[in-house]
């Protein structure tokens, strides 16, 4: 193993402190290694205290100096370089895992040191409480949970954190057929409000089951809206009753 030589120690007679310059006692010294001074007397290092300073026995014996010449001669009997990787990581991470034993309760550590506290953290999202909720937004950036999912006599809707939401509802529905005829069929509208209001216009779509024909969700702007769309009919009867299967998709925000 190599003597510790760096850098130059300051020194006073009758004293047991050891003053280093560009000398790193923590990390190159350890209590029971062997101190040669300038005077060429050998000591016992007793504590390295910190990187400057540690204590010798028995105290300095030769004349006092400063910016001298010195040597640290480790003891044979240990495994200075697992020490040394030891105590280098003390230095490193030992201030750092006292603060982490000051909380008492690692659960309420945020996510970014290593807990699971963090209430804005991605597994705290995960969570199913976090997961399934009232989702808001404030300018356009989500605040609450990640999907909420709801229901009401218009029908049932699923809105997502990131703006999109989806409604739809399985009824039945008589027709009113009052505009006609025109090549001998009768048309009619019925409207359906979502069950959650849109931030514009979605895209709908509706089909339809009955001994009579049904059309899609008319295109015209006029007919769908934030709020509901009309559903056109066609039959050669006055009115029909229908199972309606209504759908619409577009953004909550």
């Amino acid at each position: 193993m190599s003597w510790q030589r760096a850098g130059t120690v300051n020194v006073q007679n009758g004293s047991t402190t050891v003053t280093g310059a560009g000398a790193d006692f923590v990390a190159s010294a350890r209590s029971g290694d062997s101190f040669i001074g300038p005077d060429g007397f050998t000591y016992e290092v007793v504590n390295p205290a910190s990187a400057t300073s540690m204590s010798i026995f028995p105290a300095y014996k030769g004349a006092s100096a400063n910016n001298a010449s010195y040597a640290i001669m480790p003891v044979q009997g240990y495994d200075k370089l697992l020490s040394d990787a030891f105590n280098a990581l003390v230095n490193q991470f030992g201030a750092k895992l006292a603060a982490l034993g000051t909380t008492g309760n690692y659960e309420i550590l945020p996510i970014d040191k290593g807990g699971t506290g963090n209430i804005t953290g991605t597994a705290q999202r995960l969570l199913a409480s976090a997961m399934v909720g009232t989702t808001t937004q404030s300018g356009g950036t989500p605040t609450g949970a990640v999907m909420q999912r709801g229901s009401n006599a218009n029908g049932e809707f699923v809105r997502f954190a990131d703006g999109t939401q989806i409604c739809w509802a399985t009824t039945t529905a008589t027709v009113a057929v009052n505009l006609g005829p025109a090549s001998g069929l009768y048309y009619g509208t019925t409207p359906w409000t979502y069950p959650a209001q849109f931030a514009s216009a979605p895209i709908p779509r509706c089909s339809a089951s009955s001994g009579g024909v049904l059309t899609f969700e008319i295109p015209a702007s006029t007919s769908t809206t934030s709020a509901s769309m009309a559903i056109g009919a066609i039959s050669a009867i006055a009115s029909r009753s229908y199972t309606l299967s209504m759908f619409a998709i577009g953004r909550w925000f």
